[in-house]
């Protein structure tokens, strides 16, 4: 089939559909192996939706890691019509090869199954924490809100850097007219609590004007995850009677890591999650305003900037564990953490390739690229992890204080298997996966 831009000067011929959503469908496009077409369902083809994606590509954020060829965010970049009609009936975009949800890089066992995080430390996750932190601050800066920030539409490769897709779905503000077009989705397990309370009234996400804040809020769950070997921050380990769920957890502010919340409500933190105390102060700081100060004033609540800041710090007072070289921790501790909780686990969070081997036989291997920042020390050859089942005017386009950095998962080769392309991602920029906004919480962190 083929369509042509706006004044039919350039014709693009889609080839085959590599993903079908609840919006539309991604399509290849002949002759152009770095672009894919999204083309809306007719149902999903209003007016508003490409005024809205017309902003977009006549405002794009500036892109901090245009210098690593790498896109941050997946932008529109070319409406496309239907030659006949010249009606629109979707866009062109850039498209993202060998990345991966995050999700895939919380735990041990999830990475195990990606050949390209297989290597990564907690260096990585802090790194990939970093990396969405100061994206976010970009999108922020040249005033777009994502609205909807999950462990789904943020993607990372082996490098450590991340790229936002689902990016249609941002809140955009029309710089001329001020028209708003809302974000109209979310994930209420990255929903701030003043949000949360507007839909508890009924109202929907495409109700009410976003702003940065709200983002700032998904974000601190983001990077608690992270940090946290996929854990989230809200938890009711009080023990009686039953347990509450997320909304009403992160509406009250029940935060069980923090010391005044668990003295107060008799919590704790949860058992499974690694030690609170082995993040720095800074960071403790800036989830205790997130998680539990911003619930009485959310204009509190911690920057991305501020984010960026505090975990490039954490990352600098790392040091490796004189045990496994494969483990690293902070400095303000006297022992390693990972180290404890291998002793404990029935496998290693971080495990060094040559600890890794459970009667398996060794893949097949090819030369990893070499680092362009921060090298790791190397290890050898990778085999597979035996791990058990159990958010006014455009501003001006700043550039960051802080850049996105990549980070390689070692020296050592890596695997040679066949990575999923963005094609496989179930909420590749169309379409929500069922049930989206009663995500099964513990279904998703035994992933």
């Amino acid at each position: 089939m083929w369509y042509t831009d706006k004044n039919r000067h350039q014709k693009y011929q889609l080839t085959r559909e590599i993903h079908r959503g609840g919006e539309g469908s991604i399509w290849e496009v002949q002759g152009h192996p770095h672009l894919v077409a999204k083309i809306y369902h007719e149902d999903k083809r209003s007016a508003p939706r490409f005024r809205k994606l017309q902003i977009m590509i006549a405002h794009p954020p500036h892109n901090p890691t245009q210098h690593l060829n790498h896109p941050s965010f997946v932008w529109p970049t070319e409406i496309l019509y239907n030659p006949q009609h010249r009606q629109p009936i979707g866009y062109l975009m850039p498209k993202i090869q060998n990345m991966h949800p995050i999700f895939h890089a919380f735990t041990p066992k999830s990475r195990q199954k990606i050949a390209a995080l297989r290597n990564f430390q907690y260096r990585h996750l802090v790194r990939i924490a970093h990396n969405i932190a100061a994206t976010l601050a970009e999108l922020h800066r040249a005033n777009y809100v994502v609205g909807d920030i999950n462990e789904l539409n943020i993607l990372v490769n082996e490098k450590a850097l991340v790229t936002f897709v689902d990016t249609d779905s941002f809140q955009v503000i029309d710089p001329n007219t001020r028209e708003v077009h809302p974000c109209p989705v979310g994930r209420v397990e990255y929903t701030p609590p003043e949000i949360l309370k507007l839909l508890a009234q009924g109202k929907k996400f495409q109700d009410f004007l976003q702003e940065p804040h709200h983002d700032d809020f998904g974000l601190a769950v983001i990077v608690f995850r992270l940090l946290m070997e996929g854990a989230f921050p809200f938890a009711d380990t009080s023990g009686r009677g039953k347990p509450m769920d997320q909304v009403e957890l992160i509406m009250q502010g029940i935060f069980p890591y923090d010391p005044i919340v668990q003295t107060k409500l008799r919590v704790k933190a949860p058992a499974h999650a690694p030690p609170y105390e082995m993040l720095s102060i800074e960071l403790q700081n800036l989830f205790k305003r997130a998680f539990v100060d911003s619930s009485a004033n959310e204009r509190i609540r911690p920057k991305a900037e501020d984010f960026t800041r505090a975990l490039e710090a954490y990352e600098n007072s790392l040091k490796p564990c004189a045990q496994s070289p494969c483990h690293s921790y902070p400095q303000h501790l006297s022992q390693c953490p990972w180290c404890a909780r291998a002793a404990v686990l029935p496998y290693d969070p971080f495990p060094c390739p040559q600890t890794r081997v459970k009667q398996q036989p060794a893949l097949s291997a090819r030369p990893h690229p070499a680092p362009s920042q921060k090298p790791l020390s190397p290890a050898s050859p990778s085999c597979n992890i035996s791990v058990p089942s159990s958010y006014t005017a455009f501003s001006p386009q700043l550039p960051l204080p802080t850049y996105l950095f990549p980070l390689h998962p070692s020296k050592s080769p890596l695997l040679s298997k066949s990575i999923p392309t963005l094609s496989s991602h179930p909420r590749l920029s169309s379409g929500r996966p069922s049930g989206h906004c009663s995500l099964d919480l513990l279904a998703l962190q035994k992933l």
